[in-house]
């Protein structure tokens, strides 16, 4: 019996119908995503790195600083709550390669000390990035600001922000997060007084 268009086709359908389901999933795959829009979590720049650890004064000290005069920074951008003073708590920060510092960039260092429960904060003005791709911004918290070298660090967080105010970049320890309402950090649980001691009887001499 000679085979009709629909016969052919009424054999053939199952493997059709697979193949339809196939280009329909594949084109799926192949739309453009629906475009989300811009949110300000999302514009954020992320911060590579920031380690924090004390430095001082002879750390920054170049040969070429004394035939100039000058501090050499290294390529880094150095800012400190005391310019005058350069031992104290350094934040290193590290940004994406070739970031570059928008104009009127301003530094928001919030920090919590373990000799204090109020907040510490202090704003640096932050000129363009002197060095390469790989420079760092160093936040210096020194003088009468961080006297103390063994004092203690709890909790931090750094902002970025360029015209306007506008975040750009911002990260925070993780005990940042951590944080009362009211700013305190969280209180160490309270000490369960010591169990009185138990009396221990004195052995009894055995009768004999």
């Amino acid at each position: 019996m000679p085979r009709t268009p629909l016969s052919i086709f009424r054999a053939h359908r199952p493997c059709l119908v697979a193949w339809a389901a196939l280009l329909a999933a594949t084109a799926l795959l192949h739309a453009a995503p629906e475009a989300q829009p811009e949110t300000p979590e999302r514009a954020l720049i992320p911060v590579s790195y920031v380690y924090v650890r004390w430095q001082g004064a002879t750390d920054f000290k170049r040969i070429s600083e004394y035939f100039t005069g000058r501090e050499d920074t290294g390529g880094n951008l150095i800012v400190r709550t005391d310019p005058a003073i350069r031992a104290g708590l350094y934040f290193r920060v590290g940004m994406p390669f070739g970031f570059q510092l928008p104009e009127h960039a301003k530094a928001v260092l919030e920090y919590v000390c373990d000799d204090a429960h109020a907040v510490s904060k202090h704003t640096f003005d932050l000129p363009a990035m002197p060095g390469g791709p790989f420079a760092e911004i160093l936040l210096g918290v020194t003088g009468k600001n961080w006297p103390d070298r063994k004092r203690k660090l709890v909790a931090w967080r750094i902002t970025l922000t360029g015209e306007n105010d506008t975040v750009i970049a911002c990260r925070q320890s993780f005990l940042w997060s951590m944080r009362e309402p009211d700013g305190k950090p969280l209180a160490p649980p309270a000490a369960s007084p010591p169990a009185p001691a138990t009396p221990v009887s004195p052995p009894q001499p055995e009768k004999p």
